[in-house]
């Protein structure tokens, strides 16, 4: 029962002070339509409404409702209301900015749903970050307390602490909390998140430092608390060289470690259709060896080289404005066969008749087989937003994350109000 606690106390005082305070509504309410030849029409709506209110100076009371899952279509909303659960459409909270004591420095405090993104790989969850299960994604009303804006010297300090003892599974027992330091000390540049479930402390530490103002030192050290091998990355940034920047990294995430751990980011490379850049976790795991860059700039272009030996792939790109051009080699690690692929890109914006500020982008990638496409975006003055892409092969994804572009044609036309 403490789980709901906050949030149950959170729901109770808003509905108290809204006689008393303004309330105001805010939220999203968009539809999109997707039309792809020979395929059924798609349609999407999504909402999420939340009323807030400004119990005082330095005090607010929300209460919202939205969306759950992706699969969830308007005939599904009745299913979902119900209790702040972690398995919830509905969250709830009140933030309070004050001092602890008197003559102490003010600081937040959230009590009720809260969300905490200290770190992707341990600290990512709460009642606005979806967690994805792909190809679907669904929301988790994690109640609890969180502080923001402590003061330590020149280190800043985030805390939570969570009701979870009854949803999370062997070894992570008992409720969870977290702590992360962010600031200068000294010299060092430090970014430290702790996160305790149960017994094991699991934690992210990234730190660099410049000895000299031409050359930047930083490691990052990645455990569960519960294996005893972890990840780390050791990277050197050096700009002594006039219109020159030159990296070399090593990194090991190799350790089987967060394999089922519940608070890493799971963003996907693909979210509600879009192309994004997927969590660092999925990007990184399994990966071992040294990455050496290079980058400058002459006549006005943009020219960057990367080696990345635990992709065996080797890259160069020439840049200016809104076109590019890389060439990447890419060699099997149980072959010595050398791939190529070039791959050409381009965008610009322009009058199409009667349309105004058309947004184009185009494509060309020329490897094992030649593929080519693009698309137009066009936003109406009544706030429709309608795009058209076609493609005239599956394009190969030159950036290594995951993302898959499909050919075809694809038409789609959506509407959101932010308020």
């Amino acid at each position: 029962m403490k789980k709901y606690f906050l949030a149950l106390a959170a729901c109770v005082i808003l509905a108290g002070c809204a006689m008393a305070a303004p309330v105001e509504l805010t939220g999203t309410l968009g539809t999109e339509f997707v039309y792809r030849p020979n395929e059924d029409l798609e349609g999407t709506t999504s909402v999420q409404l939340g009323l807030e209110s400004q119990l005082g100076s330095a005090l607010k009371g929300v209460f919202g409702y939205r969306y759950n899952r992706s699969d969830d279509s308007v005939s599904d909303w009745t299913e979902n209301l119900g209790y702040l659960d972690w398995d919830s459409s509905l969250y709830a909270y009140v933030e309070s900015t004050g001092s602890l004591w008197e003559g102490a420095p003010p600081m937040k405090m959230t009590m009720g749903s809260v969300d905490v993104k200290y770190s992707p790989f341990v600290a990512w969850f709460g009642y606005d970050t979806k967690y994805h299960d792909f190809p679907e994604w669904e929301y988790y009303n994690v109640n609890g307390v969180t502080f923001d804006g402590i003061k330590l010297g020149t280190i800043d300090v985030l805390a939570f602490y969570i009701f979870d003892k009854d949803w999370l599974e062997d070894p992570y027992q008992g409720n969870t909390g977290g702590v992360n330091f962010k600031g200068n000390f000294d010299d060092i540049v430090l970014d430290a998140t702790f996160v305790k479930a149960g017994e094991p402390v699991a934690y992210d530490i990234a730190a660099s430092v410049a000895p000299v103002q031409e050359l930047d030192l930083s490691g990052r050290f990645i455990s569960d608390g519960v294996e005893d091998a972890g990840w780390y990355k050791f990277a050197v940034d050096y700009k002594g060289l006039p219109n020159w920047r030159l990296n070399a990294s090593y990194r090991d995430f190799t350790a089987p470690i967060l394999e089922t751990y519940p608070y890493s980011d799971t963003t996907p490379p693909v979210v509600d259709g879009k192309f994004v850049i997927p969590n660092p976790l999925d990007l990184n795991r399994g990966l071992e060896g040294m990455t050496l860059e290079a980058a400058t700039q002459y006549a006005g272009y943009d020219f960057s080289g990367q080696y990345d030996y635990a992709l065996r792939t080797t890259q160069f790109t020439a840049a200016k404005d809104d076109w590019s051009a890389k060439l990447k080699l890419s060699q099997n690690q149980d072959q010595d066969e050398v791939q190529s692929l070039v791959v050409l890109r381009g965008r610009t914006v322009s009058d199409v008749a009667l349309l105004k500020g058309v947004q184009l982008e185009g494509v060309a990638e020329f490897g094992k087989r030649a593929a080519y496409g693009g698309s137009a975006t066009y936003v109406a003055p009544i706030g429709l937003n309608v795009a058209a892409e076609y493609y005239s092969d599956d394009l190969e994804d030159d950036n290594a994350f995951g993302w898959h572009q499909e050919q075809g044609l694809a038409v789609s036309c959506s509407y959101q109000i932010d308020f």
